[in-house]
């Protein structure tokens, strides 16, 4: 088999899979199908172990992150995760059909950064690939979750506006 063809991802540097895995089917019920810790295993490593080596997933993903912590963190060299910020941390997942507010303050983003963070067991996520709504707030959260963990660069709203259109 040959290997999946790369791309970089906008000006950043990061070589990622022109195929990426999203991971929003691990989240299981209420949200989603019921998927077992078994398969969930067998899904992630089978992503790996095809080349793919860019891995979309959410706090919004109820399980996703925990199972990716659990099943590939073991893995960590071989794949870049990108996430989204704003989900109020500590809040049950919203109902199906249904959708939590998302707070954009620089308090919360780091807060849900440093969440993600310890549930995929993994101390970085690349700046770039974090999705946050909102150019307004978008470069004071990053700069501020920068500052705080350090896991992330310092981008401008501009810069994230150029990132988007790539």
């Amino acid at each position: 088999m040959s290997p999946l063809a790369k791309k970089q991802l906008g000006r950043t540097g990061l070589e990622v899979t022109v195929l990426g895995y999203g991971a929003m089917e691990l989240r299981g019920t209420p949200r989603g199908r019921d998927v077992t810790e078994e398969q969930s295993q067998t899904i992630l490593n089978a992503v790996l172990d095809a080349g793919i080596n860019y891995i979309d997933t959410s706090v919004d993903y109820g399980l996703s992150e925990q199972r990716i912590g659990k099943y590939i963190s073991n893995r960590r060299t071989e794949y870049y995760i990108a996430s989204k910020c704003g989900c109020v941390v500590g809040v049950a997942p919203a109902p199906a059909g249904t959708h939590n507010p998302h707070i954009f303050t620089p308090e919360n983003i780091v807060a849900g950064v440093e969440q993600s963070l310890k549930r995929m067991k993994t101390d970085y996520i690349p700046s770039s690939c974090i999705k946050i709504r909102g150019f307004e707030a978008e470069a004071r959260c990053l700069r501020a979750a920068g500052e705080k963990s350090g896991d992330i660069l310092d981008l401008t709203a501009s810069e994230i506006q150029e990132h988007r259109s790539n």
